[in-house]
Order: structure tokens, then sequence, then C-alpha cells
């Protein structure tokens, strides 16, 4: 992220996507026939924050915003 910023500076949109964990997408099982979602329709949320400026946009800081933008893991 710093190389692209110091590269081309512009501001950073943090993004988070939850709800993937336990569907079908995440992997959590090797056997695909066993990715089958638990529900119909399964909620998967995308959070976007406000965006930041590339010289306050610190690696540790947009993890941290990410994190809170994602919520608590079920």
């Amino acid at each position: 992220m710093t190389r692209i910023l110091t590269e081309t500076p512009v501001p950073v949109v943090p993004m988070a996507i939850s709800g993937l964990w336990a569907s079908m997408f995440s992997r959590a099982e090797k056997v695909i026939w066993r990715r089958l979602p638990r529900r119909l329709f399964a909620r998967i949320v995308v959070s976007a924050g406000a965006p930041v400026a590339p010289g306050l946009a610190e690696p540790a800081a947009m993890r941290e915003t990410v994190l809170a933008l994602r919520g608590a893991i079920p």
C-alpha cells in the first residue's frame, strides 16, 4: 500500500467484507460439497469507511479501521 501511495498519492477508502466465514465462499471446508450454504440467503455485508488522505494512510491505522468496519467475527 505504501509503495502505491508514494507513486500515486490518492485518497484511500478502507473497505471490509463480513459474513463470509462459514459460507460457501470461505474455504473453511476443503471438500466443495460441504460448502453448501447453511441458510438459503446468507448475509454478506460490504462496508466502506471515509476516505483517508494519502499522507495519513499508515498500514497499522488502516488495519485497525478495516477491523472496526468488519466488526466481530461470529
